[in-house]
Parts: C-alpha cells; sequence; structure tokens
C-alpha cells in the first residue's frame, strides 16, 4: 500500500487568501462590537466601581484626621479639658474636628456695638494688664477709648487676641475628599473603572 504525501487532510477546508481577509474583517468586527457593548455596560456600573475603590481610602483618611484631632486637642488644649470625655466625644462620636483661631476683641465689640447698639451701648473693655501698658511720660495724649484703641493696628499683639476653636464636621474637611487635579485624570479614572 503506497502512502501518499501529498494528501492534506485540510484540502477541502483550505480557504483562499480573500476568504482569510473576510474572515479577519468579520472577528475583528465581533470584537470591536463585543468591546462596545462592555464598555457601554461597563460606564453605567463605573461610578459604583470608583466609589467602591475610594471607601477604604476615605475611611482610613477619617479615622487618621479624627486621631490626628485628638492630637491637636491634647497638645492645644487647656490642661484641666485634655482628658475630658465630652471633648473627645465631639471628635469621636459627632465627627466635629477644631480648628483654632484668635479673637481681636476690640473689633469684636466695636462690631457688635454697630449690629445691636441697644444691647452693647454700656459695655466697655478692661484696660490691659499693669505689666504691658506703656509708662505714663512715653504716652502723653488722653487715655483712648475701646473703640479708639482697635483702629490703632500696632497695638494689637497676639496677647491681646482672643483664643476659641470653632468645631467642624469633619466630612467638610477637604483632606478628605479623593480629589484629581484635572477633567482628564478623572474622565481616565472613570474609562478604567468601566473596563474593570
Amino acid at each position: 500500500m503506497a502512502s501518499n504525501h501529498e494528501d492534506d487532510l485540510f484540502r477541502n477546508t483550505s480557504m483562499t487568501f480573500g476568504e482569510h481577509l473576510e474572515e479577519l474583517r468579520s472577528s475583528l468586527f465581533k470584537a470591536v462590537l463585543s468591546l462596545a457593548v462592555g464598555f457601554g455596560i461597563g460606564l453605567l456600573f463605573a461610578p459604583t466601581i470608583v466609589h467602591w475603590i475610594q471607601a477604604p481610602l476615605e475611611i482610613a483618611l477619617k479615622k487618621y484626621y479624627k486621631d490626628e484631632a485628638i492630637e491637636y486637642l491634647d497638645a492645644r488644649l487647656p490642661a484641666n479639658l485634655r482628658n475630658d470625655p465630652t471633648v473627645h466625644k465631639l471628635v469621636l462620636e459627632d465627627g466635629l474636628e477644631p480648628q483654632e483661631a484668635f479673637i481681636a476683641p476690640g473689633e469684636m465689640l466695636r462690631d457688635l456695638k454697630q449690629k445691636y447698639p441697644t444691647v452693647f451701648h454700656g459695655i466697655e473693655l478692661p484696660s490691659p494688664a499693669l505689666g504691658s501698658e506703656k509708662p505714663a511720660s512715653e504716652d502723653a495724649s488722653p487715655p483712648k477709648t475701646a473703640d479708639e484703641k482697635t483702629d490703632v493696628k500696632e497695638t494689637l499683639t497676639k496677647s491681646d487676641l482672643i483664643r476659641v476653636f470653632l468645631w467642624r464636621p469633619i466630612d467638610d474637611d477637604d483632606r478628605l475628599k479623593v480629589k484629581n487635579f484635572n477633567v482628564q485624570e478623572s474622565f481616565m479614572i472613570y474609562i478604567k473603572a468601566a473596563f474593570v
């Protein structure tokens, strides 16, 4: 029995070059169409995916800044308030963070007198402490009222200011927001999430 080496098992199934190109074209079209449909479906779920990816980061940032707020309070508050559970409750349970601010009492009183003249009419600030006043020989002018003292900028020092803590929701802190630097970057994150 003689074997014929020219017998091609795929002779009946072989395609011409044109048929190969046609098969390639239809396969590419199906692949692009499938990719477009999958991408469209991915765009529907992209916000959920981005939120799912960002959620652990936002939780970690919130915990970090709460701990930082407690450390800040322990370092800045007067000694009798440092271990006060109500102050810690404001941060840990109520989600508030402190911001230190300084208020000029003379300016505040002047503004309150302008806004509510009948209520604050008779109120005057006490004179400064004895050690902080200039000697009488240096200041020959008549004594100034509280309103006049606040108009002279060089007389206002840090020791004249009143330190207060303003509380705001920690969720309003811009450091907790996961943000992008430009539109292209946020668009690319959205597109990448759609491909996931």
